[in-house]
């Protein structure tokens, strides 16, 4: 697992985005395509 990853499973458990396309917030957040 890399830096990425850990970043975007931190995400996901503690800040997960209600919104129609949570996984577009979380990469505009982690600058990566959804």
């Amino acid at each position: 697992m890399d830096n990425r990853d850990r970043k975007l499973l931190n995400l996901i458990q503690s800040n997960f985005p209600i919104t129609p396309r949570p996984y577009r917030e979380l990469g505009k957040k982690l600058n990566i395509s959804e």
